[in-house]
């Protein structure tokens, strides 16, 4: 069937100035590398630490084993003040941007629409062992907040004043050192939840939430299970092809299950 696509004139125009423009990041990247030295060697330097917090959370996942009764703070609504004037609600999607008076600092309330099954307590729980990384999302607790004609169960974390990954690339020129600086922050992330045997299974830009000093925080784990639960690839339709690495895009016998390098590939 012939489509009748046109073809640009301008379409080797657009190529060169493609070329200039990776060109000059290469070169801009290589001057920045050059000031820093060695960044590989810098980054072994926060390893140990990273490896100090999974030995920790590690026991206390363990001393907890099956057992779902770590305690989830609620927080009376009373507490989380809509104190985001001009803007009279401060909504952004399924979230409302509130104040809360015991941290004095701005908090994330996400609305849960499903019925809180075991799954959802499982994940609580999971967000709750997982707080002592800087890297991931840190989770407060429960709250009931009022919404549109009614009430409803939100999840409270900590507030990301620049959004997601993809909406601080879409709005803004990032410069070397910040690209550098949230790529080593995504891997330390990752690692400590490698590191934890957890799997995020959703890695990707928009899951990436960034905070007003440029680090990024690790979210949405919807979708992610314990490493001993991927003893096969799950439905290709979630998450987005766009974002699977190969291997389970085909769902290749060869490699039969989903590993880290699938987490990574992301």
């Amino acid at each position: 069937m012939d489509l009748n696509l046109e073809v640009p004139q301008d379409r080797e125009l657009q190529k060169k100035r493609d070329a200039q423009a990776l060109q000059v990041d290469i070169t801009i990247l290589n001057e920045f590398l050059e000031k820093i030295g060695n960044p590989v060697t810098t980054s072994k330097k926060q390893i140990s630490p990273i490896f100090e917090e999974i030995i920790l959370i590690k026991s206390h996942i363990n001393e907890n084993n099956g057992n779902n009764e770590i305690k989830i703070t609620q927080i009376p609504p009373t507490e989380l003040i809509n104190n985001t004037r001009p803007k009279a609600n401060d909504q952004y999607g399924n979230v409302l941007k509130r104040l809360w008076q015991v941290s004095g600092k701005y908090v994330a309330c996400k609305r849960f629409d499903t019925q809180q099954t075991q799954k959802f307590q499982e994940q609580l729980v999971l967000l709750k062992k997982l707080n002592n990384c800087s890297s991931i999302i840190k989770f407060h607790g429960l709250s009931t907040l009022e919404w549109g004609s009614g009430q409803c169960t939100v999840i409270v974390y900590e507030w990301a004043e620049q959004g997601n990954l993809k909406t601080l690339y879409e709005k803004f020129t990032i410069d070397w050192p910040s690209k550098l600086d949230i790529s080593v922050g995504i891997c330390r992330g990752l690692l400590f939840l490698h590191g934890c045997d957890i799997m995020h299974h959703d890695v990707r830009c928009e899951n990436i939430l960034i905070n007003e000093n440029l680090e990024p925080k690790i979210a949405n784990f919807r979708l992610c299970r314990p490493i001993h639960d991927d003893k096969e690839f799950k439905n290709v339709s979630d998450p987005p092809e766009h974002w699977m690495a190969p291997e389970q895009f085909r769902n290749d016998k060869k490699v039969g299950y989903y590993t880290y390098k699938c987490d990574v590939f992301r």
